[in-house]
């Protein structure tokens, strides 16, 4: 049995509260789902103003409903968000906007990681907690099975909009989801906006970190895109330094800065322009997947970044090594879920912070 079907038949209980969006017999959660920025949109309910000079807005996908009939909040990859963001003439919420949202909103959404109780229930065949696995190991592979599911973006936006009811137009709302956030270097990216009642799981990379938790390709059920742009509706710029002009990776940001440059297009112009042309398309970078690294990569001393999935924008450093089956790399976390302690990882789990 499929999760989507018992998602998308999930019970109102009272007027906009969603329930029931996993049912038993579950043995596959679908295939890997995501918002294409074609299909992404500003949610219908519109721009909320944070201060003086920005308002912010959630980006949604119309394509797929709850029964409450809101629409799901948009799945994009941070390279996807970030052209959206152009597109709109925005940028990506930075981590201090998302600490001033929480501290200004007036509806504040809880935090729902999962795998959770009701999809352990729901797991079957396949799925069903196998003789001897951990919990620890058993929801990592639940994650593995269903975590950029659309099954699963529905599970986690039901059980949100349980909680919160309702967005009224205008209104700020905190911490729905984990967001994209701006200024991630070039083939990475940022997220933020857990809260875990007493701090915030995410939490910024040391000074000179030239990686993080996931690449520009990531996407999962709890990623989720905040914009921000100028209420006076002029040009805002991203703390990466490109505008919101700009197409990250898109034919159509080759378009657009093509068209700014002044003049005939020649290829004098082009060269003259070539930074502003550079900044508005934005980067093809190489993939830096889980797979990348392998048990002989890590050395006792070195900086790592987590890529657990329940341990995100997490940096540490390897304290030892246990190889044979079951190898695992001992890390002492610095900052994340784990900050302060040390934990056995899976070497496809970490990457070298290079």
């Amino acid at each position: 049995m499929s999760a989507i079907g018992s998602a998308l038949g999930g019970l109102i209980d009272s007027p906009g509260v969603l329930t029931g969006t996993m049912e038993p017999g579950v043995t596959s959660f679908g295939p890997s789902w995501q918002t294409p920025a074609s299909a992404a949109e500003v949610a219908p309910w519109g721009w909320a103003p944070l201060d003086a000079e920005h308002e912010i807005a959630i980006v949604v996908d119309p394509r797929v409903h709850l029964p409450n009939g809101a629409p799901i909040f948009a799945r994009l990859t941070y390279r996807s968000a970030l052209e959206v963001a152009a597109r709109e003439r925005a940028r990506l919420i930075s981590r201090e906007e998302v600490q001033q949202l929480q501290e200004r909103a007036g509806i504040v959404g809880p935090l729902v990681a999962l795998p959770d109780d009701q999809i352990r229930a729901s797991a079957a065949g396949p799925l069903a907690q196998r003789s001897g696995e951990t919990r620890q190991d058993w929801d990592q592979r639940l994650r593995g099975a269903g975590m950029t599911s659309l099954a699963w973006a529905l599970h986690h936006d039901g059980r949100w909009w349980g909680k919160v009811g309702t967005w009224p137009a205008g209104a700020l709302v905190a911490r729905a989801g984990k967001h994209w956030i701006d200024g991630a270097p070039r083939g990475y990216s940022f997220l933020f906006g857990w809260w875990d009642g007493s701090r915030w799981i995410q939490t910024a990379p040391p000074p000179g970190a030239k990686s993080a938790f996931h690449d520009d390709q990531h996407h999962d059920y709890a990623t989720t895109t905040i914009l921000v742009r100028r209420r006076d509706g002029g040009a805002i710029t991203s703390s990466s330094g490109s505008t919101a002009a700009g197409s990250s990776g898109s034919g159509a940001g080759w378009l657009l800065a093509l068209l700014l440059i002044p003049g005939p297009l020649t290829v004098a112009a082009l060269a003259a322009n070539w930074p502003a042309v550079k900044r508005l398309f934005g980067a093809r970078t190489r993939r830096n997947p889980p797979s990348r690294y392998t048990f002989r990569d890590f050395k006792i001393g070195q900086r790592v970044a987590s890529y657990r999935d329940d341990n995100p924008d997490a940096f540490g450093v390897v304290t030892s090594k246990k190889g044979g089956h079951g190898a695992r790399i001992f890390v002492r976390w610095r900052t994340g879920l784990d900050a302060d302690r040390t934990t056995p990882e899976r070497p496809s789990d970490l990457v070298l912070d290079r």
